[in-house]
């Protein structure tokens, strides 16, 4: 039996994450999740949720019916603290429900499985003579995923839409990439569901990539 922690940078559970790791990863697989919002006091709400305009910003679920963005930084020192509680705990796997890039974390005894860091180069790859089509929460993240994907030689096409509010605007974002040409649609947020795939597929002639669904799919072959 393996033991897999799963930290999402919002609260857990991450309902809307569950099913896909339930359908992809083995039945011998323990999945455990916590969350960086889970048990702050107020004041450590409202650091984390305080940024200024060249922050990085993440953009999280804090329950079923609400959003909240976050400090990237901030995020990455909370997250710092669990993994190394969770390696005192004897944890030797953690995914990261988060496609954010998280460079200063220091592992000492665990596995570390980071989404920027795993699929990014695999995308990179199959985007080397397409036009990518970036689908992600918020407007705020633009220059940071430009700058993001401009390091594997890229220039997506990218539209916004939170992955927490309406399926229609997922839908409307989706589609004004394909009518700006792009040859793929990433959406890039580990937020989006299957669900929200479909709906995207079926309105454009494209094919559509889940973040999510890749990384979970990708972490059953090793686990």
């Amino acid at each position: 039996m393996t033991n897999l922690l799963a930290i999402t940078i919002g609260r857990s559970p991450r309902k809307d994450i569950s099913p896909i790791m339930e359908r992809y990863l083995g039945d011998d697989i323990t999945v455990k999740q916590m969350g960086v919002l889970d048990d702050l006091s107020d004041h450590e709400m409202s650091l984390i949720s305080t940024y200024k305009p060249h922050d990085e910003v993440l953009v999280s679920r804090v329950d079923d019916e609400h959003s909240i963005e976050l400090n990237a930084k901030v995020v990455e020192d909370h997250l710092q603290n669990i993994i190394q509680n969770a390696e005192k705990r004897g944890y030797k796997h953690i995914l990261l429900l988060c496609t954010g890039s998280f460079p200063d974390i220091v592992l000492k005894t665990s596995n570390l499985y980071l989404p920027d860091q795993i699929i990014s180069p695999v995308i990179s790859n199959i985007a080397k003579h397409r036009r990518m089509g970036l689908l992600i929460p918020h407007e705020n993240q633009k220059s940071m995923m430009e700058d993001k994907w401009r390091e594997y030689g890229l220039d997506p096409l990218i539209a916004s839409a939170s992955p927490y509010l309406d399926l229609d605007e997922i839908v409307v974002a989706a589609k004004s990439l394909e009518q700006s040409n792009a040859d793929f649609i990433l959406m890039d947020c580990m937020g989006y569901t299957e669900e929200m795939k479909k709906a995207v597929s079926a309105e454009v002639t494209v094919p559509v990539i889940l973040s999510n669904t890749l990384m979970v799919k990708i972490l059953s072959e090793l686990l």
